[in-house]
C-alpha cells in the first residue's frame, strides 16, 4: 500500500507545474511523506483508537513500502 502510495505521489509531484521546487525533489519528499504518514498512523493506533495498538515492527514495514515504491518508480522511470 505504501509503495502505491509513493509512487502515485512521485508521479503527481512530477506532472504538476505550479511548484518547481517540489518537481525537482520529488522522490525525497514522496518518501519523506510515505514514511511520516506510516509513522502518523502508529502513533494514532497507539493513542486515539481503543482495540488498536501501534507497533514499531508495522512503522519498520511501512517504511520498507515506501522505500520499495521509490526504487520501483527508479527502475521503471529513472530519476526523471
Amino acid at each position: 500500500m505504501f509503495a502505491v502510495l509513493v509512487h502515485l505521489l512521485i508521479t503527481g509531484f512530477l506532472k504538476q507545474n505550479a511548484f518547481p521546487r517540489l518537481r525537482y525533489a520529488a522522490m525525497r519528499v514522496a518518501l519523506l511523506i510515505g514514511i511520516l504518514y506510516g509513522g502518523t498512523i502508529e502513533v494514532m493506533q497507539y493513542f486515539v483508537f481503543s482495540g488498536r495498538s501501534g507497533d514499531m515492527v508495522d512503522f519498520t514495514a511501512d517504511s520498507i513500502g515506501s522505500i520499495l515504491g521509490a526504487a520501483g518508480f527508479y527502475i521503471l522511470f529513472g530519476r526523471q
